[in-house]
């Protein structure tokens, strides 16, 4: 399956209403998640989309514009839609825009993927999260959860300036969770992270991750946090762990630098920004 000429379509159709370049991207992806709770399936999700935008520049100004339909006349009218809005905004010309002349790209690259993890039978990957539950469960755990989640993306690129690049982009992971309840206090472990851990890999990932071999481990330790003394108050030294400093950073620097929370447009979830526009570049 590909869809060069769809894109190609589009950035032609962008070019004859009066477009000095375009580009146009094809974007089609597959997703596929299951949860497990307690020994039985719980939900089993799958999800199939795919979309098409074009940019045009015209003067100094650009158009965007997006369908989800994958046909070429449909491919086409985003073209001319996209010239379209650059046009229209062209008629307050910004300051000059020069693009940088290059060779043209023509490329083709997949992510490692040694194991297609949509390809594994949903049977196996069923039989993993209810086995590592059921564990959970005989090891103390009162709820035991466990999840998988798999993307599988195609992108293909095209512009009018020759480019001509496709990708295929697999990522998945899974996790388990397990909480135990009791001395009028609820307790969690999870393995290996919250919600699991992801990366741009196979199945061969949820397999190294071994969660049948770590079930009992989690279970066990969040039942043992029910009756652990306190941690003792005071300040102290505390030494963290390449994960927990990950998203440290994340929060306390990468939230604050979105621009949308410095201008004061965005506060939600993660709040506004101690970063002002006069610190830019400093």
């Amino acid at each position: 399956m590909t869809f060069f000429g769809t894109a190609e379509a589009a950035v032609q159709a962008a070019l004859d209403a009066g477009a000095r370049y375009a580009d146009a991207r094809v974007m089609h992806r597959r997703y596929e998640t299951m949860t497990a709770r307690n020994g039985e399936v719980d939900e089993l999700t799958t999800d199939e989309s795919a979309g098409l935008g074009v940019r045009a520049l015209v003067g100094s100004s650009w158009g965007f514009f997006a369908v989800p339909d994958m046909s070429d006349k449909a491919a086409i009218q985003a073209g001319r839609r996209a010239a379209a809005i650059a046009t229209a905004s062209a008629s307050v010309p910004g300051p000059a825009l020069d693009l940088i002349a290059g060779s043209a790209a023509i490329a083709s690259w997949a992510s490692d993927c040694q194991i297609d993890p949509i390809g594994v039978a949903l049977s196996e990957k069923g039989d993993l999260l209810t086995q590592a539950t059921k564990l959970m469960v005989e090891h103390g755990a009162n709820v035991a959860e466990g999840l998988y989640q798999i993307w599988d993306t195609d992108k293909w690129f095209v512009s009018s300036e020759g480019h001509r690049i496709d990708q295929r982009i697999r990522e998945c992971g899974a996790g388990l969770s397990a909480t135990s309840i009791g001395n009028g206090e609820t307790q969690r472990r999870s393995y290996p992270a919250a919600r699991g851990q992801y990366g741009t890999r196979g199945w061969e990932l949820v397999q190294e991750l071994d969660l049948l071999s770590h079930a009992p481990r989690i279970a066990e330790e969040s039942r043992a946090l029910l009756t652990a003394p306190h941690c003792p108050s005071g300040e102290t030294t505390l030494i963290l762990g390449g994960e927990q400093m990950c998203l440290q950073i994340h929060e306390s620097v990468g939230h604050a630098i979105e621009l949308d929370r410095i201008l004061g447009w965005e506060a939600a979830f993660a709040g506004t920004s101690w970063l002002d526009l006069a610190q830019l570049g400093s």
